[in-house]
Parts: structure tokens; C-alpha cells; sequence
């Protein structure tokens, strides 16, 4: 029996049946949150509250009745080989019973989903009654505050954090007992998350029918204007947070000539050199405000910028480098000025009596926005003082004769972690076993969708290297997200903490992108990422800093080559290769 073989007869410890009357399932919008094969420790944490949050939202929206989201077929999301999906078909549905809404919408506004099977109309998929409670609820949205709770929202994360126990002096009772607490916050946290997530989107929705019109044509590009400039979107922040930070090393002479050393000992002799003590507590006041953020940051065996902040000193070496012109001060304003410049057209193109509801669905796409990035963002900060304790209960168990890799470590579940933090060596066998078959899963592209079952991992392509030649010609077409036009060379980048060397006026191409990903955005000229959605975040961000930006382009990060010229057209959704 060959390797590959013994493996697939393993099964990974968190898995899910499919649901079969809701059998679509997708990588969109969750592909950029999980994008590698996650730990069964933090897969049996999220799971069941994560199941719960979605089916108490489609509920409460009234998309579902309760009695459609019961059992076990419940279409939400599930854990297939390792990897997180969420349910296309329950998505779908959701447009197909809100009124003026689609299940194109759907896929365009939360999933970037294509090459997927249309929509297909089943018995008992209409439903007054649910299009009834959907309107309710969408009219309570649009009315609602789009920051409201937000402020004390943050004072309960921070007081949750407060209350963990200080994971260098408490016992592993303490500690262990203290993971009981996390799943109030956390259910809390990503209810929020959905919700702000939905506000915004139906924002976008909303404008989208107010200024389409046969006379005008494709609305997008105009929608994508209006939805720019927004000044206060948190992930956006930590990435001026880090230009500024790059702006004092371009400035210094004493800096430059330390990042010029090399970034290995960087912050050491940064530290101990008490001529640049004003620089490092700055950077000190980054890492108290945004610390927390990293890469792969629902993945609890990811470490936080605190915890590790290489990836926050690779960011500042990079940026020290851009030219000035690059100031997400003067993006910023540029995307202002654009959209108020839009907001103009979009009043001139539709009947004065409409005006009120477009800006409504302006002022609540634009807040909503920024709603949902803090949602994620108090999401995270929880996460990080969890992330904290686990962090020393794994260490404990590694000194108590664990794996030698403390990431293997994760490779126990949530049921399992007590015994093993007191005994772990009867563990070594199954956790031997978890790290092959991880490698195995991780070695793999899992697809994009699947309807009905996955298929077997030994069919999926292998996770792509930098390509040497460009294997696509003519025009990869995706979703244009943020409107402009620019040309540059390809810098392929499949891992945030590696940009390769991405200079300014480079084409940043991804498979993906989280906030870790934000500071290599003000290098670029234009982004191009494999998958995404209007709501995504690599979509919010380019917004907010006005650089052209296309997603759901397929296969981009494996078919184009470093050095490749490109033409990125934000508004009609085309890269050009040339």
C-alpha cells in the first residue's frame, strides 16, 4: 500500500455529513478566514457554536423556520477533510426568499462563488411567509445604527480578556476551567460578526436597485465608488498604523541602517540601542492596539503579532521602501474626494423621489462596513486571550514529554486536551498519525465547492509553487471590486509573513487575503485574488484605499508567473495579461 493510500484511510477528527436537501457547499468567504487544513482543537471548539450562530441567524432573520434548521441536515456549514465550508444552497436560498433580491445576489455580495451549479427552483423553496419575516427583519436593519453596540461591545471583550487568568502563574486547572468561559463571548461575537455582516450587505443591495437602470447600465462601478473612503475601517488602520511606522524608519538614518542589517535580530538591537527608544515605544503602542491581529487568524496555533511580531517588522522593512506617493493619508483622500464625487452622480441618475432611500442604502453600506471589520476585530481581541491560554497549556504539555513541535500540539480536539495537558506521551501515536494526514490535506487544494460529497483528496491538484512561465493567456475574468486601472509586473505572494520582495507599483496576486495581509496592499498598484466577494475582505480594503482590485479571478496565484505584465481593470473585473 503506497503512502497516500494509508493515509486516506485515516479520517480527520472533525468532520461533517453533508446536508442532502441543502447539498452545495462553498470555500467563498470563509476560504480567506481558514485558509489552510484547521487543528482539531480549534475546529471542536468553533464547531458546535459556530453551527448554532448561523442557525439562530437565518432564524431570526426569518429566512428558515426553526423546524428547517433542526437535526443534523441542518444547511449551515460543515468540516470536510480538514477544511471549512459554508452551505451555498441555504446562502442562495436566502436570496431566493428575500423580496428583489437573487440567488445572484448572494453568491456576488458574500460568496464570489462561480463555476458552481445554477440555481435550481425546488418545491417549498418560495415562501410568503418567510419573504414576509426577511422583509421585517431587513427594514429593522436598515433602521438600525450600523455602529450601534459596538462601544460596548469592545468593553465586554475587554473585560472578558481582563477576567482570563495570567496564563505564566495559574495552575492547568485554572487555566483549563478558564475555556469554558470563551464560548459566551465567542457565540456573542461572531452573532455580531453575521449581523453587521448582513447590514452591510444589504446596503449594497439596496443601492444596487436604486440606481440601475437600463439608461445607465451595469451598476457596479459606481457602487464601488460610493462604497470607498470610508476613514475608520479597523483593518485598514493597523496598515496606516504600520506605513507610518515604515515613514519614521525612511526618515531615520540610524533606523534605516538597522532594518538594513537584516530583519533577523531586528527588534533586539532596536530594544537594547536607547537612541531609538521614542521609535520602539511607538511600535509598543501598535502591538497594544493591534496586536492581537496576525495571519490566519481564526487558527488558534497561529501565534498573534504579540506573541510573534516578525510579520510586524517584515511589514514596516517593506514600507520603509515605498515611495512616498503610496500614503494611505493621500489614498484615503483620494477615495473621499472620489466618493463624494459619486455620491453627486448616483443623485443625479435617479428620480428625486428615490433620493432618501439611496441614502439610506449609502449611509448603511458604508457604516455597515465598518461595523463588520470592528465586529471581526473584538472577535479577534477575544480570540487572542484564548489563544493566550491554550497557548501555555500546550507548552506545558510539550515540556511534559509532547510532540518536539508545539503546533502539533493543536492536533489534539477540545475533548481530548485536559487528559493530554496531564499525560500526554500515551498521545504520541494518534497525534503522529494527525500531523501525516494533516501534511497529506495541506499538500492539497481542496475545491472551491462540491455538491453533495467532496471528492477523495487524492484526486485534488497539489497546492500550487510559484509558477515559472505564464500557463494563461488573453483575459482572466473575476469580480472588480474597487474601480481603476493599472499596469505593472505580477508579484505572486502565497504567504503574507514572505512578500518576496513586492515593490511599489507592483501587481500583488494572491490565493487569498486576511488583515495580515493589509500592509502589502500600499506597495501595490493593483490586487488580484483567487477567490473573494463584494463583502470580502480583500474587497473592503481595496475600497478603502482606492487600488484597483479584481477577486474571484481563478487560479490566478498558480497560472501567472512573477514578472508577468498585467492590466488590472477594478471596474469591468478583466486582468489582462500582456
Amino acid at each position: 500500500m503506497c503512502e497516500a493510500e494509508a493515509v486516506q484511510l485515516t479520517r480527520w477528527p472533525v468532520e461533517t455529513e453533508p446536508s442532502r436537501r441543502f447539498p452545495i457547499y462553498t470555500r467563498g468567504n470563509v476560504g480567506e478566514v481558514f485558509p489552510n487544513v484547521v487543528t482539531p482543537l480549534t475546529s471542536s471548539m468553533f464547531d458546535g457554536t459556530v453551527r448554532q450562530v448561523f442557525i439562530d441567524t437565518y432564524v431570526d432573520f426569518g429566512a428558515f423556520t426553526r423546524a428547517e434548521m433542526a437535526g443534523a441536515d441542518a444547511p449551515v456549514c460543515g468540516w470536510f477533510n480538514g477544511y471549512l465550508y459554508l452551505n451555498l444552497s441555504a446562502g442562495r436560498l436566502v436570496g431566493v426568499r428575500m423580496p428583489r433580491v437573487s440567488s445572484d445576489d448572494s453568491d456576488v455580495q458574500m460568496y464570489g462563488t462561480y463555476g458552481a451549479p445554477a440555481y435550481v427552483r425546488r418545491s417549498g423553496d418560495r415562501s410568503v411567509r418567510a419573504s414576509a419575516r426577511l422583509m421585517r427583519s431587513a427594514i429593522a436593519l436598515l433602521r438600525q445604527p450600523p455602529l450601534s453596540g459596538m462601544a460596548e461591545a469592545r468593553r465586554a471583550s475587554d473585560a472578558f480578556v481582563a477576567s482570563l487568568p495570567a496564563a505564566a502563574t495559574a495552575t492547568d486547572e485554572q487555566l483549563l476551567a478558564s475555556i469554558d468561559t470563551f464560548f459566551v463571548p465567542y457565540y456573542d461575537d461572531f452573532r455580531r460578526l453575521s449581523t453587521k455582516s448582513a447590514i452591510a450587505a444589504s446596503g449594497r443591495v439596496m443601492i444596487e436597485r436604486v440606481i440601475t437602470s437600463k439608461r445607465h447600465g451595469d451598476p457596479q462601478s459606481l457602487l464601488n465608488r460610493l462604497c470607498g473612503g470610508v476613514g475608520a475601517i479597523d483593518s485598514a488602520a493597523l496598515a496606516i498604523r504600520l506605513w507610518d511606522l515604515g515613514r519614521l524608519v525612511a526618515a531615520d538614518e540610524l533606523l534605516t541602517a538597522t532594518f538594513e542589517r537584516g530583519l533577523d535580530g531586528v527588534e533586539a538591537r532596536l530594544r537594547s540601542d536607547p537612541s531609538v527608544v521614542g521609535f520602539v515605544a511607538e511600535f509598543d503602542r501598535f502591538l497594544a492596539d493591534h496586536g492581537h491581529r496576525c495571519a490566519d487568524e481564526y487558527e488558534m496555533a497561529v501565534p498573534s503579532w504579540s506573541s510573534d511580531p516578525s510579520m510586524a517588522w517584515a511589514a514596516i522593512d517593506r514600507l520603509r521602501l515605498a515611495p512616498a506617493d503610496r500614503s494611505p493619508h493621500l489614498a484615503l483622500e483620494r477615495s473621499n474626494a472620489d466618493r463624494v464625487a459619486a455620491e453627486r452622480e448616483a443623485f443625479d441618475r435617479v428620480p428625486r423621489v428615490k433620493h432618501r432611500i439611496l441614502r439610506r442604502g449609502i449611509h448603511t453600506a458604508r457604516e455597515g462596513a465598518v461595523a463588520r471589520e470592528r465586529a471581526k476585530d473584538l472577535f479577534v481581541r477575544d480570540m487572542a486571550g484564548m489563544r493566550n491560554v491554550l497557548a501555555e497549556l500546550l507548552r506545558r504539555a510539550q515540556a511534559r514529554g509532547g510532540p518536539p513541535e508545539l503546533r502539533d500540539c493543536y492536533l489534539v480536539t477540545a475533548t481530548e486536551l485536559a487528559d493530554f495537558v496531564r499525560d500526554p506521551v500515551p498521545f504520541a501515536p494518534t497525534i503522529a498519525a494527525r500531523a501525516e494526514l494533516r501534511d497529506y490535506l495541506q499538500a492539497r487544494v481542496p475545491p472551491f465547492w462540491f455538491d453533495g460529497q467532496i471528492s477523495d483528496p487524492s484526486t485534488w491538484e497539489l497546492r500550487p509553487t510559484l509558477a515559472t512561465e505564464t500557463s494563461a493567456h488573453g483575459t482572466l475574468t473575476g469580480l472588480g471590486v474597487c474601480n481603476g486601472v493599472a499596469t505593472g509586473p505580477a508579484r505572486v505572494v502565497l504567504d503574507p509573513n514572505d512578500p518576496r520582495g513586492l515593490e511599489p507599483g507592483d501587481v500583488l496576486v494572491a490565493p487569498f487575503t486576511d488583515p495580515a495581509w493589509t500592509p502589502l496592499f500600499l506597495g501595490a498598484c493593483a490586487v488580484v485574488v483567487d477567490v473573494g466577494a463584494q463583502m470580502s475582505h480583500a474587497a473592503i480594503i481595496a475600497r478603502e484605499l482606492g487600488i484597483p482590485a479584481v477577486v474571484s479571478v481563478t487560479g490566478a496565484s498558480s497560472t501567472i508567473a512573477d514578472g508577468t505584465m498585467l492590466r488590472v481593470d477594478g471596474a469591468r473585473g478583466e486582468v489582462t495579461i500582456l
